[in-house]
């Protein structure tokens, strides 16, 4: 382990540093792709620096040329990798999130084909997320039980040290460049930080529902760190995640825990915890406080931003009075016209779907194609909440085929439920705020690297212990 942390760190230096420059942007990725082919350990973090590489701010890193291009590259080298040092095919067959995959795939490929309103981008995207997901979770669960063990400390610390080299910049010009009030760390966008921040706090939170003999310092310092930082970057998709698998682990755990077990010390802090958060939050939505609502509207309320322009041109008004909104109206104010249009189609076309990763106006896409073959390899579209996105895109049949993967995966969670339950219910839960799992271009190949670790984390009893 030892050996492979110091080539770890020697290639996460040279490739960062590669990044930085516009001139040899493109050798970075050759460099973590090349890297990647040395082993299933190398696969994971090379698709982390992928993730790392597009999440970075543009503003400090330079221009991401080469993203497109350099991310196909890196996905290529390391499923190619999976398929060499995997120790055995036959989770092949016995594996049932694979088995739920590929059914889940065999009619993303169908509905490309027959109902898409872009069949050829459908079908790209399809592939590239299957593939995406089936590597990195091969990727985990080709690692023996004790690697799988020692790699998940390492990685967690990894996440830990991304964390504090973001809070770094905390008082720092770089950390705000996307909004002067937000913080972003070098993240291209203070959303983007924030929900970062819940997976680790979730991490976090799990260790310490584990714990079994002393009380781990380490994972609180991570906790109350990360739900800090998520509060500067004013996610409140990160915030209202983390609250609520907080307490939807609590509940489940409890649910499945013998009466000894729930006299535990661990559910004692838990429910401790549980009831500060629950009446802080009750305390501030009965005395309408205004931090939770300047939280939940990032700090943008229309009339404080006209005092502020006021103030600067000096000029003497009467006092403009704060108008306060519902937690509906601000979801409707950020979201409404995103989900306005999803719920046209919807109505329209309830099971047909207008077709996998196309944008709620197909006429209105920005798709960038391979100049050789002509395959759509790069075309963003943004829309709110997942289940409403995928009863758009796939319709009722697609939606419950994923409900039924997300299930498969819950079940596995269950296994060692207090270490990933507050993980999967964060993932979950920032997909209803923000679709991010069916990007993986963006995002969502960090959601998929993790959802990857919760799916071969049955396989270690030693985990976190």
């Amino acid at each position: 382990m030892n050996s492979f942390l110091i080539k770890a760190s020697i290639l996460t230096f040279f490739s960062v540093l590669l990044r930085f420059s516009t001139e040899l942007q493109f050798a970075s990725y050759l460099l973590i792709a090349a890297y990647s082919l040395f082993g299933l350990r190398q696969v994971i973090l090379s698709m982390l620096l992928l993730w790392i590489f597009i999440m970075i701010n543009t503003t400090i890193a330079g221009p991401n040329t080469f993203a497109q291009i350099g991310r196909i590259l890196v996905l290529f080298c390391a499923s190619f990798s999976v398929l060499i040092h995997y120790p055995t095919l036959s989770y092949l067959k016995t594996s049932k999130i694979f088995f739920v995959t590929f059914i889940f795939f065999i009619f993303l490929i169908m509905h490309s084909i027959f109902l898409s309103a872009i069949p050829l981008l459908s079908i790209s995207k399809s592939l590239y997320w299957v593939i995406s997901f089936l590597t990195v979770y091969y990727a985990w669960n080709g690692l023996n039980s004790e690697v799988f063990s020692e790699f998940s400390n390492t990685f967690y610390n990894l996440l830990v040290g991304i964390l504090l080299v973001n809070f770094l910049l905390i008082n720092s010009s770089l950390g705000y460049i996307k909004n002067v009030e937000l913080f972003q760390g070098v993240f291209d966008h203070p959303n983007a930080f924030g929900i970062f921040c819940s997976v680790v706090c979730s991490l976090a939170i799990g260790r310490f529902f584990n714990m079994r003999k002393k009380l781990p310092y380490f994972d609180f310092f991570v906790m109350l760190l990360s739900f800090i930082l998520i509060i500067l970057s004013g996610s409140r998709t990160a915030g209202f995640s983390i609250i609520i698998s907080f307490g939807l682990s609590f509940v489940v755990i409890s649910f499945f825990s013998s009466k000894a077990k729930r006299k535990l010390f661990p559910f004692k802090i838990i429910y401790t915890l549980s009831t500060i958060v629950i009446l802080i939050l009750s305390f501030s939505f009965f005395t309408n406080s205004p931090y939770l609502y300047n939280f939940i509207n990032k700090g943008y309320d229309i009339n404080v931003n006209k005092v502020t322009e006021i103030n600067k041109l000096n000029i003497k008004t009467p006092s403009i009075p704060f108008i306060q909104k519902s937690s509906v109206d601000y979801y409707m104010d950020s979201r409404g016209i995103l989900v306005s249009p999803m719920l046209n189609n919807i109505i329209e076309q309830p099971f047909k779907g207008i077709g996998f990763g196309v944008s709620s106006c197909p006429e209105c896409m920005n798709i960038v194609l391979d100049p050789l073959f002509g395959i759509p390899i790069s075309a963003p579209i943004e829309k709110g909440t997942l289940p409403i996105a995928l009863m758009e895109e796939l319709g009722f049949f697609g939606l419950l085929l994923f409900c039924i993967w997300a299930l498969t995966i819950f079940r596995i969670a269950l296994v060692d439920r207090k270490l990933l339950l507050p993980v999967f219910f964060t993932l979950l839960l920032i997909n209803l705020g923000e679709n991010m799992l069916f990007s993986p271009g963006g995002f969502g190949m960090f959601v998929l690297i993790i959802f990857g670790w919760i799916c071969a984390s049955s396989k270690s009893k030693k985990l976190f212990n």
